[in-house]
């Protein structure tokens, strides 16, 4: 991943991949246990 995109977990077990520079989500990834 390059340095324009932020991912954060929540702690519903979502992690989410933001870009940094537009400010939403590029794309949701669900976590499977």
């Amino acid at each position: 991943l390059g340095s324009e995109v932020l991912v954060s977990t929540s702690t519903d077990g979502h992690a989410r991949i933001w870009n940094a520079t537009d400010g939403v989500p590029l794309q949701s990834l669900t976590r499977v246990a």
